[in-house]
């Protein structure tokens, strides 16, 4: 997570755990471990467990991003545009995971 450890977030979701799911209460229990300055804050704790629980890990998941070619993403716009002339560039960047300017 943001600044912590494996460690760290391990020891936060343990304690997440003993104190009955209370983020509250997890919270109170971590201040005598961390330094002001580097306590997890609630919503820390809550997006923690919650990927702990969806996921089965702390591990960030490996995002696949599928590339293409300049060529494979000018035919792609092309036959877009020709199939909804009105859509307007922004869109069609969001549509395809590409820059305004690429677009």
């Amino acid at each position: 997570m943001e600044g912590h450890s494996v460690e760290q977030c391990v020891q936060i979701i343990k304690f997440y755990y003993q104190n009955q799911c209370s983020v509250r209460e997890t919270f109170r229990a971590l201040r005598d471990f961390y330094p002001c300055h580097n306590r997890p804050v609630e919503s820390t704790i809550r997006r923690l467990v919650a990927k702990f629980e969806s996921t089965g890990s702390i591990n960030n998941q490996p995002i696949s991003v599928r590339r293409r070619n300049a060529a494979e993403n000018i035919a792609a716009v092309r036959e877009n545009v020709w199939e909804n002339s009105r859509r307007s560039i922004s869109r069609r960047s969001q549509e395809f995971g590409l820059s305004a300017t690429s677009t």
